[in-house]
């Protein structure tokens, strides 16, 4: 392969993976943006906020592919942001599909449509706790 060929290669899968990067991180933001809510209303959900992003750092497939795993990996793939960007994002790496295939598929239009609902979920929780925290008069004590 000439040199120009490898970068140009290298280049369109580089821009792919930084498209599902982002995609994947605004559903990250959304479950964020969901527990910040509920946090503003009932103060102590450390110990919620830490079981799920810690199963998030095992159930993602961030460490190992699960993919193998069948019916675990749909649901975990539906419960968790990162989970399908990052199986899509490995896809990708292994030259398996490339980003247009991966829209021609529907896998990328599913995965920003998932993202979109994560980040609107987390934002309507968010302003639903940040109104019941100023209305009870909570928002800034512990």
């Amino acid at each position: 392969m000439h040199r120009n060929q490898w970068t140009t290669w290298a280049g369109l899968r580089s821009a792919g993976l930084i498209v599902l990067f982002f995609v994947s991180l605004i559903g990250a933001y959304g479950m964020g943006f969901f527990f910040a809510g509920l946090t503003m209303v009932y103060k102590r959900t450390s110990a919620l906020t830490g079981l799920t992003f810690s199963l998030m750092i095992f159930l993602t497939g961030a460490f190992v592919g699960l993919e193998k795993l069948g019916w675990m990996f749909t649901v975990s793939r539906f419960l968790f942001p990162l989970t399908w960007g990052i199986s899509l994002m490995r896809q990708t790496v292994t030259g398996d599909v490339s980003l247009a295939s991966l829209w021609d598929s529907g896998e990328l239009v599913s995965l920003c449509l998932h993202s979109v609902i994560y980040l609107a979920m987390g934002l309507a929780v968010f302003n639903w706790g940040y109104r019941a925290a100023r209305r009870n008069g909570t928002l800034a004590h512990y």
